[in-house]
C-alpha cells in the first residue's frame, strides 16, 4: 500500500536549524516536539536516503564461478562522471554481490550533437557485439533505432509472474513511453517540460491562475501581449525564448505516422508572431548556432522574489532547483506560481528519458536481466547525491516521495532557516503551517508526474535539429530568407529524414 505522501520530517530538521540559529522560547521548542510526535505518528514508512547508497565509485562484485554474469553497455561519460544510472548499479552491486555486472562503454563525441554516423555506429556495436542490457542516456537521439528488432518488449517481464506492480508507479509515464503497444525500454528517471507563471503579470491582465494545470505556446504568447500593454518596462516571454524554441517544444513531425507538420498555415502564424516577441540582446544567431552570452540559464535571486520582466519562468532551467518551487506558494515575496505542465496543440503533455533501461533481443540472459531492471525499478531509496539531480523524477511513487523529503532537507531549509545573507528566509511561527505547505507541494508535482502522457523521442537537441531546421530558421531569424521559403525547405528535410 502507497504510504502517506506527508513529508513533514522537514520540520525537525528545521527546528534544530533554528534553534541553533536562534533562541527560542520552551513554546516553540514544545511546538516543534510536538510536530515531531505528529510525524512520527503519521509516516511510520517515510524512509531518509541510506548512508553510502549515494556512492560514484563503483564497489567491486564478485564473481562466485556460477555464470551469473551480465553485460551492461552505457555511455563512457556515465561512469566517468558519474550519473544517477551508475547510482542505480553500485547499489545492485552492494545488494547482490553473487551477480557480477560487466560494464562496457561506447563514446559519443558531443552528445549534442550526435549525428547519423555516430547512431549507425552505434547500432553496429549493438548488434555485432550485443551486451545483455543496453542503460541509454537521456541525451542519445534513439528514435530512429530499430528498437523492436534490438529490444525486448519489458511489458511481457513486468506483467508476467515476476513483475512488479504498476500501481507502485508512475504507469501513465510507463504506457507513454510505449512504441506501439511495447515497451522497449524503462525511464527509472525523467524530466518534465514546465513552466512558472509570473504573478503580478497575470494579474494585470485578469488571468486566474489558481488552478490553471497547463499553458500552451499559442496561450503564452496571447497572455504575453496583453500583459506588455500594462507594463511600464519591457517585457520578456522567458529568460531565453527565442524562435528555436517553437520548433523545439511543438510537435512538428512523427516518426510513427511519416508525417511533418510544419510547411503550415498555423506554423507559418505562429512563427511570424514569435518572431516579432522581444529577446534578450545577449542572445544572437550565428550560423552553427543560438549564442547565449548568459552561459547559464539559472535566474537571479531578485528575478525569482523581487522585480521580474519575465512572463514566464522556465522551472527546468532553475539553479535553486526544486526546493524553491516545492514552497513556491508558501513564501510571501515568491514572484511566480508553482510550475505547470506546457501542452502542444494537439494536446501532448511530454516528459525526456533521463535514465532508461533496456534489454538486448539476442541476451542469454534475459530473466536476469529483468532481475537487474527490476531491482533499479524497486528502490525507494531517493539516491539523492547531488542538487543537479533535482530536476529528475522518480517513476517509483514511494521513492518519488523519498526524493522529495530529502530535497527539500537538503536544500530546501534554506527557505525557512533565518540566518543572515539568505535572501529567501521567512520567519516561522506555526509548524502545521509549513507542513501543510510542504504537503501541497509535494501533492502539486505529484499531481505534475500524473499528467503525463507522451515521451519526448525527437532529436531536437542534436543532429536533427542542427542540420535540418536550424540552417533556415537562422536565414529567417537574420532576414535573409522569408518565412515561406523557411518553412517549405525544414519540412522537405523533415520529410527525407523521416522516410528514409
Amino acid at each position: 500500500m502507497r504510504k502517506k505522501t506527508s513529508i513533514v520530517v522537514l520540520i525537525m530538521y528545521m527546528a534544530l536549524t533554528l534553534i541553533s540559529a536562534c533562541s527560542y522560547d520552551g513554546d516553540q521548542d514544545r511546538i516543534f516536539e510536538a510536530a515531531h510526535e505528529q510525524i512520527v505518528e503519521d509516516n511510520p514508512n517515510l524512509t531518509p536516503s541510506v548512508e553510502g547508497n549515494n556512492s560514484l565509485e563503483h564497489p567491486q562484485g564478485v564473481n562466485d564461478d556460477s555464470g551469473r554474469v551480465l553485460t551492461i553497455l552505457v555511455d563512457e561519460d556515465e561512469l566517468r562522471w558519474g550519473s544517477l544510472s551508475q547510482m542505480f548499479t553500485n547499489h545492485f552491486i552492494r545488494e547482490r554481490p553473487d551477480i557480477k555486472l560487466v560494464f562496457e562503454t561506447f563514446s559519443v563525441m558531443d552528445p549534442y550533437t550526435f549525428d547519423i554516423a555516430e547512431q549507425t555506429a552505434l547500432i553496429t556495436r549493438l548488434l555485432a557485439d550485443p551486451p545483455d542490457i543496453f542503460i541509454r542516456p537521456h541525451f542519445v537521439s534513439y528514435e530512429k533505432l530499430a528498437v523492436d528488432s534490438l529490444f525486448l518488449d519489458l511489458n511481457e517481464f513486468i506483467d508476467g509472474s515476476n513483475g512488479i506492480s504498476r500501481d507502485d508507479y508512475f504507469d501513465n509515464v510507463l504506457r507513454a513511453s510505449q512504441i506501439g503497444d511495447a515497451l522497449y525500454h524503462v525511464p527509472l528517471m525523467i524530466r518534465m517540460n514546465t513552466v512558472m507563471l509570473g504573478r503580478e503579470h497575470f494579474e494585470s491582465i485578469g488571468v486566474d491562475i489558481t488552478n490553471k494545470r497547463t499553458i500552451s505556446m499559442r496561450e503564452s504568447l496571447n497572455y504575453f501581449h496583453r500583459a506588455s500593454e500594462f507594463y511600464s518596462r519591457e517585457l520578456l516571454l522567458e529568460i531565453d525564448f527565442n524562435l528555436t524554441d517553437l520548433f523545439r517544444r511543438e510537435n512538428i513531425y512523427s516518426i510513427e505516422t511519416g508525417e511533418v507538420f510544419v510547411n503550415t498555415q498555423k506554423m507559418r502564424e505562429l512563427l511570424l508572431e514569435v518572431a516579432e516577441v522581444p529577446i534578450r540582446e545577449d542572445i544572437q544567431f550565428l550560423p552553427d548556432e543560438v549564442y547565449n552570452m548568459r552561459p547559464l540559464t539559472f535566474p537571479a535571486v531578485d528575478e525569482m522574489y523581487g522585480y521580474t520582466n519575465y512572463l514566464l519562468m522556465n522551472f527546468d532551467n532553475l539553479a535553486m532547483g526544486t526546493f524553491v518551487t516545492f514552497l513556491a506558494d508558501f513564501h510571501p515575496d515568491m514572484q511566480f506560481s508553482r510550475p505547470i505542465h506546457r501542452v502542444t496543440e494537439s494536446g501532448d503533455i511530454s516528459f525526456s528519458n533521463f535514465t532508461g533501461m533496456s534489454i538486448m533481443q539476442s541476451s542469454p540472459n534475459s530473466e536476469l536481466a529483468w532481475e537487474f531492471i527490476r531491482f533499479c525499478m524497486e528502490i525507494t531509496d531517493s539516491l539523492v547525491a547531488d542538487w543537479w539531480f533535482n530536476g529528475s523524477y522518480p517513476i517509483n511513487r514511494e521513492r518519488f516521495d523519498n526524493w522529495a523529503h530529502d530535497i527539500i532537507i537538503d536544500i530546501g531549509y534554506e527557505m525557512v532557516r533565518p540566518r543572515p545573507g539568505s535572501f529567501w528566509a521567512i520567519e516561522l511561527d506555526d509548524p502545521t503551517e509549513v507542513a501543510k505547505a510542504v504537503d501541497d507541494g509535494v501533492a502539486h508535482f505529484r499531481g505534475l508526474m500524473d499528467e503525463l502522457n507522451t515521451e519526448d523521442r525527437r532529436n531536437m537537441a542534436g543532429a536533427v535539429f542542427n542540420t535540418m531546421i536550424y540552417p533556415d530558421l537562422y536565414l529567417f531569424a537574420t532576414g535573409r530568407q522569408g518565412v515561406d521559403l523557411t518553412l517549405a525547405n525544414i519540412q522537405n528535410r523533415l520529410e527525407l529524414y523521416i522516410n528514409e
